[in-house]
């Protein structure tokens, strides 16, 4: 068999969901690393923090794919003593090259919002939003969120119930009435309550997503659309198993020696205290 590469890698992620497909504020691809080291070990994870670094190291993984980047904005001064510095100085040290499949993970064909569709048995429509990069991206390009139907009409309750079951979370927040009964959904992984009028204009019954703010939900409710808010932790968890299977799927069908792990040591930032 022969040995993976960096470069390897992210020519599989590529193929999955092409980096050019990646919002322009966004950063994409190899964050840390050597293109042409060989690697025979990767963990995936959400996101990159001393946690998951420690098990990639604990693991003896030479290489992490990540969804969220390290390095979103320009960095003036690499410190070891703060972030991102400390991280940098620890995968390196550690031989540890990382890769980012972030919002060309997200507007992908089979990539983040279609997990999701799938775990809802969700008939897809199209996009909530297109772009004109779907022009140049032949068949790999789904667009900004989804909008489609559900297989029955369910209660926004149920619905909210139903979401956080298949997602593991414990916390899942709704705006709209409890009682409604939806079936056309639009929704967008991470933070896409700013879709709201795509969804509206869709003719979605509710919107299902992360990170509502206050002033996207009054106006949600202005326009008769229900939010389903599950977090940007739960919505966006969910793409590490398939990345971890396509990831092995590559490499089994192309002769190579690559083991993939999938982190375990992730949960949601958030802790939900409910007084009564």
């Amino acid at each position: 068999m022969r040995q993976a590469t960096v470069d390897l890698l992210m020519q599989w992620i590529d193929r999955l969901a092409p980096f050019d497909l990646a919002e322009e504020w966004d950063n994409c691809g190899l964050q840390i690393g050597d293109p042409g080291a060989v690697v025979s070990r990767v963990l995936v994870a959400l996101d990159p923090t001393s946690q998951t670094l420690s098990q990639a190291i604990a693991m003896d993984c030479q290489a992490m794919v990540t969804h969220h980047p390290l390095l979103l904005k320009a960095v003036k001064s690499i410190r070891f003593d703060t972030a991102p510095g400390a991280f940098i100085r620890q995968a390196v040290t550690h031989g540890i090259h990382l890769i980012a499949a972030h919002t060309n993970l997200d507007v992908a064909v089979d990539g983040t919002n279609h997990s999701l569709a799938s775990l809802l048995d969700m008939a897809v429509d199209g996009p909530l939003e297109g772009s004109k990069k779907a022009d140049a991206s032949g068949d790999r390009y789904a667009g900004l969120g989804l909008v489609g139907n559900l297989p029955e009409p369910m209660t926004l309750e149920k619905l909210a119930v139903r979401l956080a079951e298949l997602l593991g979370s414990h916390s899942v927040r709704f705006v709209g009435d409890a009682g409604a009964s939806i079936q056309r959904v639009g929704l967008c992984t991470g933070s896409g309550a700013g879709l709201w009028q795509q969804a509206v204009r869709g003719g979605c019954h509710a919107l299902i997503t992360g990170d509502v703010k206050y002033h996207d939900a009054q106006a949600a409710l202005d326009n008769g659309l229900a939010l389903v808010d599950v977090g940007h932790f739960a919505s966006e968890r969910i793409m590490v198993a398939p990345l971890v299977l396509y990831l092995t799927e590559c490499a089994a069908r192309e002769g190579v020696a690559l083991e993939v792990f999938a982190s375990d040591v992730e949960k949601d930032p958030f802790t939900t205290l409910v007084v009564r």
